[in-house]
C-alpha cells in the first residue's frame, strides 16, 4: 500500500474533505475520501476527576447527530498552543473546573475510516470549580450550551446506561478512558 496523492475537495472554517489516492497491494490505483481539520494542531479530550471521586461530564446538543450527548470535555488545540495549556483552557471553558494535576492518559487516532486526526486524552486529577474571575478569563464558545454533570466513579456505568435509555447519546470514549484510567491506577 502506498499513498500517491492528496487533494482538497472542499474546505470550510473547521473541516475540509480530501481525496486520497493510493496504490493497493494488487497494484490497483484507488481513491478514498476523508475529513481533515483546518486551523488546529490537534484535539484534546479531558478526563476530569475530583477529589470526591467524581467524574465531570458535559451534556450538550450535537448538531451532527441531532441529539444531546454525554461526553468528557474536549476541544481543538489552537495553532502554537501547548497540549496541557489547551486541556486546561478547554476544561475551564466547558465546565468551570480546573485540575490540580494534568497527565497524558492516552493518545491515538479515533476514526481511522474517515480521518487521521490524533486525539490526546488528558487526565485532570483533583478537579475543582474555579473562581468567577478565572471563569471570566476563559469564556466558553458562544455556540455551546453545556450542562455540567458530576457523577460518582461508582455510579458512572449506571448513569451512562440510564441516560442512554432516556434518549441521550453517550460518547463511547467515556467507557474506554474510564477503563484506561483504572488500569493506569489514576483513579
Amino acid at each position: 500500500m502506498q499513498i500517491t496523492g492528496r487533494e482538497t475537495l472542499w474546505q470550510g472554517n473547521f473541516l475540509k474533505t480530501i481525496r486520497i489516492t493510493y496504490l493497493d497491494n494488487k497494484g490497483v490505483m484507488r481513491d478514498w475520501e476523508a475529513v481533515d481539520r483546518t486551523g488546529a494542531d490537534g484535539v484534546v479530550i479531558i478526563v476530569p476527576f475530583t477529589g470526591a471521586r467524581e467524574f465531570v461530564l458535559v451534556r450538550q446538543f450535537r448538531v451532527v447527530i441531532g441529539n444531546y450527548a454525554l461526553e468528557f470535555p474536549a476541544g481543538l488545540i489552537n495553532p502554537g498552543e501547548g497540549l496541557m495549556e489547551a486541556a486546561r483552557r478547554e476544561l475551564i471553558e466547558e465546565t468551570g473546573f480546573d485540575g490540580k494535576d494534568y497527565s497524558i492518559l492516552a493518545e491515538n487516532v479515533i476514526s481511522t475510516g474517515s480521518n487521521a486526526e490524533v486525539w490526546t486524552a488528558v487526565m485532570a486529577s483533583g478537579a475543582l470549580q474555579v473562581t468567577e474571575d478565572i471563569k471570566a478569563r476563559f469564556p466558553g464558545d458562544e455556540s455551546e450550551e453545556i450542562e455540567v454533570i458530576r457523577v460518582p466513579e461508582k455510579s458512572l456505568a449506571d448513569f451512562l446506561f440510564s441516560s442512554q435509555k432516556a434518549g441521550d447519546s453517550v460518547d463511547l470514549r467515556i467507557y474506554g478512558l474510564f477503563e484506561t484510567a483504572k488500569r493506569k491506577k489514576l483513579l
